[in-house]
């Protein structure tokens, strides 16, 4: 293949056949050439979205730790998304909810918590 990334499409169309430097990808070129032209207002508008959910998650708890730092890297991940792919933001986002994760399974302070989440069968009381 004579393109692997948006990236080379671009250098191609913009600086000619060959080169000494490249010229990057962003967002939008790699939205528009992944899915196309109508593509590109949808998938930015559902990257709002999820943005404002995790503001209004925190400012529905605005004490919870995990919520706060989510809702931080999220907004700093988005700040550096016009250099960077779509994908970019992926990989440390799910690293910090795993993170999150294991610490609540893994901490003894929170064990309260778990058994509080666990379902209890009402009919086996006495």
């Amino acid at each position: 293949m004579k393109f692997t990334s948006s990236s080379d499409v671009l250098n191609a169309v913009l600086l000619g056949p060959s080169p000494t430097w490249g010229v990057g990808t962003n967002v939008i070129a790699d939205v528009y050439m992944d899915f196309g032209l109508l593509s590109v207002p949808v998938l930015l508008f559902l990257l709002g979205l999820g943005v404002a959910h995790a503001q209004n998650a925190v400012t529905r708890r605005p004490s919870s730790l995990w919520r706060a730092t989510f809702y931080l890297t999220t907004f700093a991940l988005v700040a550096q998304m016009p250099r960077y792919a779509l994908s970019f933001p992926v990989r440390p986002l799910l690293w910090v909810l795993l993170l999150f994760w294991a610490t609540f399974w893994l901490s003894p302070v929170l064990a309260g918590r778990r058994q509080k989440l666990e379902p209890v069968d009402e009919a086996v009381t006495p």
